[in-house]
C-alpha cells in the first residue's frame, strides 16, 4: 500500500502529527510519502486568520499535485478561524487523481473547531470523488503529551484498517 500524507503547518504541530502518522504507518508496512503545502509567502497571523475565516486561497509553491499513484491520501490542516488554512484551500484547487481514493484527515488546534475543519476537508474530497476512511482532531494538549498523541494516532491508523 502507498500512502501520501499532505499537510500545512505554521508552528510545527501539524507536521509533527503528520510525521508520526507516517512513522506508525511505515511500521505497519505502508510505503509513505509526504507533501508539505508551502505558501509562496507566509502572511501575518491576523491576516492569515481572516483569510481562513473567509475561505480564501494563497499562491502555493507545490507542483506535485497528482495523487493518482497512491492508495490512501491523508491530509492535515491546522484550525484557523474554525476553518482550513488558506494554503490547504489552494491545494484543493489544483490537486488531481482523488477519484475513488481512500481519504483520511487530521487537524491540529489550540482549542476547538477541529470537527468543522475535518468536515470541510472531507467535503472537498467528496466533491472530487474520494471515499472517507478516518479522521482525528488533535489539540495542543494532545501534541504535548506523547502518550496521548501516540494513542490517538494509533487508533486513527487502526480505523484506516492498516
Amino acid at each position: 500500500m502507498k500512502a501520501l500524507i499532505i499537510y500545512h503547518t505554521r508552528t510545527g504541530n501539524t507536521e509533527k502529527a503528520g510525521k508520526l502518522i507516517g512513522s506508525i504507518m511505515s511500521s505497519r508496512g505502508v510505503q509513505v510519502s509526504f507533501e508539505k503545502i508551502n505558501p509562496l509567502k507566509e502572511e501575518g497571523y491576523l491576516k492569515s486568520m481572516m483569510m481562513a475565516i473567509f475561505k480564501r486561497e494563497v499562491p502555493i509553491l507545490n507542483t506535485n499535485l497528482d495523487v493518482s499513484g497512491y492508495d490512501l491520501i491523508v491530509i492535515g490542516s491546522p484550525v484557523w478561524g474554525w476553518n482550513i488554512t488558506p494554503p490547504v484551500n489552494s491545494y484543493f484547487q489544483d490537486i488531481t487523481g482523488i477519484n475513488e481514493k481512500r481519504i483520511a484527515a487530521f487537524t491540529t488546534m489550540y482549542g476547538f473547531g477541529g470537527e468543522r475543519v475535518v468536515k470541510n476537508l472531507f467535503s472537498q474530497f467528496i466533491k472530487m470523488g474520494g471515499k472517507l476512511a478516518a479522521q482525528v482532531g488533535l489539540t495542543k494538549k494532545d501534541i504535548l503529551n506523547e502518550s496521548m498523541l501516540n494513542s490517538k494516532l494509533e487508533k486513527f491508523i487502526d480505523d484506516l484498517k492498516i
